[in-house]
């Protein structure tokens, strides 16, 4: 409980040394407010290597629950996966979030990564989303992007593919989210990028190939 509680009240450079460690952060921003929490430190609230999560308030928002997750809980060095979920509530004044979340240490030496990002949710306000790779490695570089949504409706989903040449050696990932409110709302999703396994992209390429036959086969509606 102790933990959770210095959470909600830490803002400013928190941690903020630890990020050159280059293990899997959580960095939310609202105003002149920071809070920067790294995987294993005292404000994560997940016990799990490869989960960060934090609770607590920021800025305008009075409650946040983030949670990233990534490698080794999921996916793994040659076949990333980052995952990025939160609920943010904002007060009456309203007011913009910005939530990264970023890892570093993966490599792939294949000719070609697919990228799939994917993110669904709700806001009473605005959100944008975005996915970034940096070939130097560094965690929160913002440098080739291979993801961008915009959504202002009730309910949004949205899913996008990116392929890049490689090699690309040893590069980081980072999730960017905004939420804009213009008064007091909630906004909750869920976000994901991944380069999937060979055989999983395949089963995937054949299911839509599949839903794209049926839809030609389905005979018309009598009238």
């Amino acid at each position: 409980m102790k933990r959770l509680l210095a959470a909600s009240v830490a803002t400013g450079a928190i941690l903020a040394a630890g990020v050159a460690q280059a293990a899997p952060t959580l960095r939310l921003t609202s105003g002149v407010d920071t809070v920067t929490v790294q995987d294993g430190d005292p404000f994560d609230a997940t016990p799990l290597a490869g989960a960060v999560t934090f609770i607590g308030s920021i800025g305008s928002f009075a409650l946040n629950v983030t949670t990233g997750q990534t490698k080794p809980f999921i996916g793994t060095p040659v076949f990333p996966v980052l995952d990025l979920n939160d609920v943010s509530t904002s007060s009456v004044a309203g007011g913009s979030i910005t939530i990264e979340f970023s890892e570093t240490g993966f490599n792939s030496t294949a000719a070609t990564l697919n990228f799939i990002t994917a993110i669904g949710g709700t806001t009473q306000g605005m959100l944008s989303y975005e996915v970034f790779i940096n070939d130097s490695d560094t965690l929160f570089a913002r440098e080739t992007q291979i993801a961008d949504f915009d959504f202002d409706t009730l309910a949004f989903s949205g899913t996008q593919t990116q392929s890049l040449l490689g090699p690309l050696g040893d590069y980081s990932i980072t999730l960017v989210a905004t939420i804009t409110h213009t008064a007091n709302g909630v906004t909750s999703f869920d976000g994901f990028t991944s380069v999937p396994e060979p055989a999983t992209l395949a089963l995937v390429g054949l299911g839509l190939l599949g839903a794209g036959f049926a839809r030609r086969r389905r005979p018309a509606c009598a009238v």
